[in-house]
């Protein structure tokens, strides 16, 4: 149940939850003190879908973390859905998980409905302010979804230090990518460095939007953005600001000042100072 890396603790919440749900607090107090006795404070929490109750969460004193630990939260591929995300996000809002660094939801078919949970539960509910990285590749989320994500680091300051949003292959289309340009522009996710969009349904007018929003100057800590298609005004604005921006279906990368060099091979990208010079583009082979 408890394995012991110095200065790394694992907790494996599947287990956990049996000896919670037997011991309830006396049995939190023991693995606190177990914690302090190891001298070390959980970097990893793994979260299961036999574990979506809320004991584990809620009766995890903050102990067993400490205060400059930075955990890891994955719950990739449980299939936990709408009903597993709000019980995470009812959780968190609740004060567990306070030093949570980064938050893995890949493939757990989250949509809209789990998604808003989370906005509020970040925005309103304060919760995972310490969050660098939240990963919600391959689910449901479409532009309501979004919608709520981007009001709540708007207007309720969700979110403040994230460094890292991948959102690559949901349901995110224009309406979605047009709200996420309009937070942005009025302050919101001001630390992301990396932002993912690729294998969503963002057409021109989303990508006129995105790129409206980065020419205002959102974004500003914006280094790498993936998207499907882009036009004449985001690479502009991309390479006004020096980014990289990536084609991610197929996946080749166009980095607008910066050519990547590569040895290539057949289906690989092209670029040159000199098809640079003539054409500020990318060569796919096939």
């Amino acid at each position: 149940t408890i394995t012991s890396m110095a200065p790394i603790l694992w907790l494996d919440v599947d287990c956990v939850e049996a000896i919670l749900r037997r011991g309830g607090l006396d049995a939190a107090g023991r693995l606190s003190a177990t914690c302090t006795d190891l001298k070390t404070a959980c970097e990893q929490l793994l979260l299961r879908v036999g574990a979506l109750t809320e004991w584990p969460l809620n009766l995890l004193p903050q102990e067993v973390f400490g205060a400059d630990s930075r955990v890891l939260l994955r719950c990739e591929g449980t299939g936990m859905g709408n009903a597993g995300l709000c019980i995470v996000a009812r959780a968190c809002a609740s004060g567990a998980l306070a030093s949570c660094a980064q938050l893995y939801l890949n493939h757990s078919s989250v949509g809209d409905e789990g998604i808003a949970v989370l906005a509020d539960a970040c925005g309103r509910g304060g919760a995972l302010q310490k969050l660098v990285r939240l990963s919600l590749i391959g689910n449901q989320i479409g532009d309501k979804g979004l919608e709520a994500l981007a009001w709540a680091c708007a207007h309720d300051a969700a979110l403040p230090v994230l460094w890292d949003l991948w959102l690559s292959g949901n349901r995110i289309g224009c309406a979605g990518a047009t709200a996420l340009g309009k937070a942005c522009t009025e302050g919101a996710l001001a630390e992301v460095t990396t932002l993912t969009l690729g294998q969503n349904q963002i057409g021109d007018v989303g990508v006129e939007a995105l790129a409206a929003a980065l020419a205002r100057g959102a974004l500003p800590r914006l280094g790498d953005l993936g998207v499907d298609c882009f036009n004449g005004k985001l690479m502009d604005a991309c390479a006004s600001r020096d980014m990289t921006l990536s084609l991610c279906n197929p996946v080749v990368t166009l980095s607008c000042l910066r050519p990547v060099q590569s040895d290539l091979h057949d289906g690989q990208v092209e670029s040159t100072d000199e098809s640079e010079d003539e054409s500020e583009g990318v060569e796919v082979d096939g």
